[in-house]
């Protein structure tokens, strides 16, 4: 799975389809995306991927497909309250099992699993993310409150940053 850039805090816009190790070039489209909240739910961080060749069709209107995941880091509760990012060592193969059914024409996910999102992608959105706060930063108030929490936010998706590692 991919990860992009998401305006507006914390998300992270994770697609559907992506470049597995078949080498699938990745669709894009709008249909395919979700915003993942990397602060307040689970996520799973990965370097590949690949879907089993074939699905199972349980009807013309529902399949069964199954990805394999290689896992590097998943999140869990802080103490803070926010989810934070744990590595998995060494990098473990993971099976998802995931339900499509169609709904008003279209394939849908049903029940889905937590998001899995690349590593390199999801960084990248934390870094832009960086990036509005330090630009917050130096347009905000003087408000001494208001700075203390910018640099906070700052200082944690750092963490966040050095967690991936």
């Amino acid at each position: 799975m991919l990860a992009e850039e998401f305006q507006g805090g914390s998300a992270v816009r994770a697609t559907q389809a992506g470049r597995g190790d078949d080498g699938a070039e990745p669709c894009g489209c709008a249909d395919h995306a979700q915003a993942v909240f990397i602060d307040s739910e689970p996520v799973v961080v990965v370097s590949a991927w690949r879907l089993r060749p074939k699905p199972t069709f349980k009807t013309k209107d529902e399949i069964r497909l199954t990805a394999r995941f290689k896992r590097l880091a998943e999140t869990a509760p802080g103490a803070d309250g926010h989810r934070q990012f744990h590595k998995i060592t060494p990098a473990d193969w993971e099976e998802v099992g995931y339900r499509l059914k169609t709904v008003d024409g279209r394939w849908r996910i049903i029940d889905p699993p937590p998001p899995h999102v690349a590593l390199a992608p999801l960084r990248k959105a934390i870094r832009a993310e960086q990036a509005r706060l330090r630009e917050m930063a130096a347009n905000g108030p003087p408000n001494p409150d208001y700075q203390r929490g910018v640099a906070a936010s700052l200082a944690w998706r750092q963490g966040q940053l050095d967690a991936l590692k």
